[in-house]
C-alpha cells in the first residue's frame, strides 16, 4: 500500500492526468485531497481518484499490484 501522498506523486510521475486528459479531449486533474485507500491487501490495492474535467468531478478506481518475482526452473 501506497502512502496517499506518494501514490499522488507517483501519479504526477506517470503523467495520468495527462494521458487521461489527451484520451477524454478535455484536460483532466486528479483531486490529491480526496484520494482514499479502499482496500488494501498484502499483494494490491484499490484507490478512489476524484478527476475534475470543467465543472464535473469524476470517480475513478484504481487498482495497484505488487508483482512478484518469477521463478526460474
Amino acid at each position: 500500500m501506497y502512502d496517499l501522498k506518494a501514490l499522488y506523486y507517483k501519479i504526477k510521475d506517470l503523467k495520468i492526468a495527462e494521458k487521461l486528459s489527451y484520451s477524454m479531449g478535455e484536460k483532466i486533474t486528479v483531486i490529491p485531497s480526496e484520494i482514499k485507500c479502499l482496500k488494501s491487501t498484502k499483494r494490491s490495492s484499490i484507490y478512489k481518484l476524484l478527476l475534475q474535467r470543467k465543472m464535473v468531478i469524476i470517480q475513478l478506481s484504481l487498482r495497484s499490484t505488487i508483482r512478484q518475482p518469477t521463478k526460474m526452473k
